[in-house]
């Protein structure tokens, strides 16, 4: 079962297996900070609904509005605290606090563990071209080397990135569609559909784009090699 999940995530989590390789126990560290950030998020959000009311009608709001979420206003009434608009607010107010914290120790996380990735990735680099034969080094092509060493190495670096701000991403909206579930499963089952439709084309655009950027890289090395050809002779 161990390696039949290992050969799964192989298969259709490339990106994920590839940055993992680097990362190890870092990039789970990351996700759980972003699912902390969404949950928080979640929650403040969830106490916007009666805030909102109380405003409103101008009397203090029941807690059926918010589904099997109930439980948020239900325990604040039960710890004797005045369900008012001033506690509503206080509390609202303390949730994106603590998100905006956990939001800057995430960041400031990210910062670090790309940081620990691009050092690995160069020391790598450099560590197995040094094990090359002299043979294969002499029949390389030196446009492909020379590239593969410096700007792949920076675009890898740049995807690295993009791949921290897409999986935030969908924490968050698991997170979301989580609560939406809490709240009215029928909704959300609506809207996951929707989303799942749309993923069909953006694996269509993810094709043509991984393409392009194949023959992107092909024609860098090609240009690589004829700046060294340039300046050589």
């Amino acid at each position: 079962m161990l390696n039949f999940l290992k050969k799964f995530i192989k298969k259709h989590f490339v990106n994920f297996t590839f940055f993992y390789g680097y990362l190890r126990h870092r990039i789970f560290i990351a996700i759980g900070l972003n699912i902390l950030v969404g949950v928080l998020d979640g929650f403040g959000l969830a106490m916007l609904l009666p805030l909102l009311q109380l405003v409103s009608d101008e009397q203090q709001s029941n807690s059926h509005s918010l589904g099997k979420l109930s439980f948020l206003v239900d325990s604040f009434i039960s710890s004797g605290v005045p369900f008012t608009i001033y506690s509503v607010l206080f509390l609202f107010a303390l949730l994106f606090i603590l998100k905006g914290l956990v939001k800057f120790i995430s960041l400031n996380y990210l910062v670090i563990i790309r940081q620990f990735f691009i050092k690995k990735l160069r020391l790598s680099q450099l560590s197995n071209f040094n094990k090359i034969s002299y043979k294969h080094y002499v029949t390389s092509d030196a446009g492909q080397i020379q590239n593969t060493i410096t700007t792949e190495t920076e675009k890898v670096q740049q995807s690295s990135f993009s791949f921290f701000k897409t999986f935030e991403s969908v924490v968050l909206v698991m997170v979301y569609m989580g609560f939406a579930l809490i709240v009215d499963w029928q909704f959300a089952i609506m809207v996951a559909i929707g989303g799942g439709a749309t993923n069909f084309l953006y694996k269509a655009a993810y094709r043509k784009t991984e393409g392009s950027s194949i023959a992107l890289t092909k024609e860098s090395h090609v240009l690589h090699g004829l700046i060294l050809q340039y300046i050589s002779h």
